[in-house]
């Protein structure tokens, strides 16, 4: 591959293939897999790089076997960077042109730090360097989530329960990513 890209009217002297806005930290590598909406979910493998133009919370089942997202449009607040920091995968916002520049390539890194999706063959992708974190070897967020406090708890605060429609019945455990 040339060493020296152009992207966007600037010339890149490294070997990314697109750069965008890192939204979640880390690197991961795998399979690209361009979707274009929700019936392209069923193609979605898992450790697959989801690429793709925006998210909304449609798409978020995705992110549970996704090894990373790209996505074209966004920022730091949007849908994609957001559920990609719950999920802890990494994501790159806001790179413009990812689906015509990653059509072609079948393997990937993404590094949510820097913002950078460079090519891989697949003995980069099988000997994957020490920063890399396959699908299967992510952790799970290891606090609590604030939000899930009084859902733990099984008991609410009586002046939150009076403000309650329901009467103050019991709200089930919230569902917690992996």
């Amino acid at each position: 591959m040339d060493a020296t890209l152009r992207e966007g009217g600037t010339v890149r002297s490294d070997a990314s293939i697109v750069t965008g806005i890192p939204a979640s930290r880390g690197i991961a590598a795998g399979p690209v897999r361009l979707v274009h909406g929700v019936d392209d979910f069923d193609s979605v493998q898992p450790g697959d790089v989801i690429v793709c133009g925006t998210t909304d919370p449609a798409w978020t089942a995705l992110f549970g076997i996704a090894a990373a997202v790209v996505t074209e449009s966004g920022g730091i607040l949007s849908h994609a960077a957001i559920v990609a920091r719950e999920y802890g995968i990494p994501a790159v916002v806001a790179a413009t042109g990812a689906m015509a520049a990653l059509a072609s390539h079948r393997d990937v890194s993404v590094d949510g730090t820097t913002g950078c999706i460079r090519p891989l063959t697949r003995p980069d992708i099988d000997a994957a360097p020490s920063g890399v974190v396959k699908p299967h070897e992510r952790q799970a967020p290891d606090g609590p989530r604030l939000e899930q406090f009084p859902a733990r708890a099984a008991r609410h605060p009586p002046r939150r329960i009076r403000g309650y429609p329901s009467g103050g019945r019991p709200i089930p455990n919230a569902p917690r990513p992996r």
